[in-house]
């Protein structure tokens, strides 16, 4: 699949919000802020789509600046929900993400380098580490986001998102109970009148 393939793709399907293009200058800046060079399919996405929103915002590809739905140099920031998470996520650079709080990011060493294709991670808060992965930014887009996007999410989360609603790019959502403190995983099976989803405060 090609780039063009897959923007034409996501073009056709509903519930999807597709931002107008960042620019080069934008781009640079804010890889100049975080001292990273995004990979060049990456540079290139944003330049044709500053930011996605797929399944009624419940899967987003982060942009750039105030423009873009999820900003990516505000939601690195630590003090935005960084310094709430294990210490090891200040090695990462979080490029997008689900509803729930997944994110998809890179390691900044990788960024920081001259690699081609920087594997991308996923980190979910039950995480206590870093999981290896070779998965490339390409890679994800075109297995993982567009998969997404195609299914309309996971099916708890259809199930979620016809009680709750569409979501706007920064809300997010919890379990409840919350699985720290007893309730089941969002991926567990049995009783589903047990767990629910509420919907948190918007982030700035």
């Amino acid at each position: 699949m090609t780039l063009d393939e897959f923007l034409a793709e996501l073009h056709q399907l509903p519930d999807v919000v597709m931002h107008p293009g960042a620019s080069e200058d934008a781009i640079e800046k804010l890889e100049q802020r975080y001292g990273i060079r995004l990979p060049a399919i990456h540079r290139e996405v944003l330049l044709r789509t500053n930011g996605i929103e797929a399944a009624g915002g419940y899967v987003r590809l982060y942009g750039v600046g105030p423009d873009a739905g999820v900003d990516m140099e505000a939601w690195n920031e630590p003090e935005l929900w960084k310094f709430a998470w294990q210490p090891f996520v200040a090695e990462l650079f979080s490029v997008g993400g689900d509803c729930w709080g997944l994110q998809v990011a890179y390691r900044f060493a990788a960024l920081s380098s001259d690699l081609p294709d920087a594997p991308v991670h996923m980190l979910a808060e039950s995480h206590r580490r870093i999981r290896p992965s070779r998965q490339s930014f390409e890679e994800y887009l075109y297995e993982g986001f567009l998969a997404n996007a195609r299914q309309q999410g996971l099916e708890f989360d259809r199930r979620v998102r016809k009680k709750v609603g569409d979501l706007a790019p920064g809300e997010l959502l919890t379990l409840a109970p919350h699985p720290i403190i007893g309730g089941p995983d969002r991926d567990a099976t049995g009783d589903q009148g047990r767990r629910g989803a509420v919907l948190l405060p918007r982030l700035a």
